[in-house]
């Protein structure tokens, strides 16, 4: 059961991206993704079975943009070429599903900050 007042503030996230746009285990293609995303709690637990990008630990737990949006500070770490045409294409677009970063993007109050570095 839900408990708000046993969950400390989330003061900043973290986060990582994966080729196919996912961060924070909000996959594309997970089968609760669309609750994931609309959830009133910071975290939840995430079925990515069967997505490639899951490898073999489908089962997560994850930050919601509810959780993300109440963050004021925000990291994005990415390394690679494929990772910031991954970046640039999420910019592209705001369909949030197909690319859970763009929560991070769109999320109010503070802006991600980006941190990428090119392969080596």
């Amino acid at each position: 059961r839900w408990r708000e007042d046993k969950i400390l503030p989330i003061v900043a996230a973290l986060l990582g991206m994966g080729d196919d746009g996912h961060t924070a285990s909000l996959i594309p293609g997970a089968s609760n993704l669309d609750v994931a995303l609309s959830a009133r709690q910071p975290y939840v637990h995430i079925d990515a079975s069967g997505c490639e990008a899951a490898g073999k630990y489908p089962q997560r737990i994850s930050l919601t943009p509810f959780g993300i949006a109440q963050s004021n500070q925000r990291l994005l770490l990415i390394r690679g070429a494929n990772k910031r045409e991954t970046l640039m294409a999420a910019l592209s677009n705001d369909a949030v599903a197909a690319m859970p970063i763009r929560l991070a993007l769109q999320a109010p109050l503070a802006p991600l900050r980006v941190f990428w570095c090119a392969d080596e």
